[in-house]
């Protein structure tokens, strides 16, 4: 074997490392986040649902089911979905390196292996939440059934908004907690408080042309335009902008990896 054969045979072997202590912590963490809880994956899909149904039953007290020829439990339901992936990306993935500083004993696992394993964990569970109950949602009548591969394109798409630009915040935000504790009290808070500005309680054809272009330089709101443009098709007007969106995501990924690799040298291992 000669030399470059030998150096390129170590590269693909030191690659290949990675998704594999990926995969062990991912399989990790989900055993230790629905394997040992009380109800376990089955409270991942029971909240959606609950917080839906409670929301619709209020609101039929005043309002009409549909509004914008949009019914309201499948509007809730869509919206709801997306914030619960959102928030749980942003306030599991800013504790990575807190809860499992004791795994960086191990050489070979970095802090980018953890915030990896816990935001993909995050992602594969509420994603088999979500479609659970958006499939009961459909079966009852609730939320209308996709028409083609191109809304089903739509919902994949805003989805993967969603979770990628949160987990892009989160790396940014576990980052900073490495260095400063604070950020892990203060980031909960600031989480729930810009969930206005998500997009999951409103459409933009909703708002005020005056506003709409302020709201289409937000990060997260494309992904919910995309996402409920998937389901509601033609009943609904929707606005987004896929380059400011992945500018955000790419901008937001790569400042989150230079403020972990900045801050990796003072993490301390207990």
């Amino acid at each position: 074997m000669s030399s470059q054969e030998g150096a390129l045979g170590d590269f693909e072997g030191a690659f290949a490392k990675h998704p594999r202590i990926i995969w062990a912590l991912i399989m990790r963490e989900l055993a230790t986040r629905y394997g040992r809880d009380n109800l376990g994956f089955l409270w991942v899909v029971a909240e959606p649902l609950a917080f839906t149904v409670g929301i619709s039953f209020m609101w039929s007290w005043d309002k009409p089911m549909w509004e914008h020829n949009i019914g309201i439990t499948a509007f809730i339901l869509t919206g709801y979905l997306g914030i619960v992936m959102h928030r749980q990306t942003i306030s599991h993935g800013v504790s990575t390196v807190s809860v499992n500083a004791s795994l960086l004993y191990h050489r070979q696992i970095t802090p980018l292996h953890l915030f990896c394993a816990r935001s993909l964990s995050e992602f594969i569970g509420v994603s088999l939440a979500a479609c659970l109950a958006l499939s009961v949602a459909m079966m009852l009548g609730l939320l209308p059934p996709l028409q083609n591969f191109q809304d089903l394109g739509l919902v994949f798409a805003g989805w993967l908004l969603i979770f990628g630009e949160a987990a892009a915040v989160s790396l940014i935000l576990m980052a900073l907690a490495t260095r400063y504790d604070w950020v892990e009290r203060v980031a909960n808070v600031a989480n729930y408080l810009a969930l206005p500005l998500t997009g999951a309680f409103y459409i933009i054809a909703w708002m005020p042309v005056q506003l709409r272009p302020l709201l289409l330089s937000l990060p997260f709101i494309h992904g919910w335009e995309m996402l409920r443009k998937g389901f509601f098709g033609t009943a609904m007007d929707a606005f987004w902008n896929l380059p400011v969106a992945l500018t955000w995501l790419v901008g937001d990924t790569l400042l989150g990896l230079a403020l972990l690799a900045y801050f990796r040298p003072q993490i301390e291992v207990e």
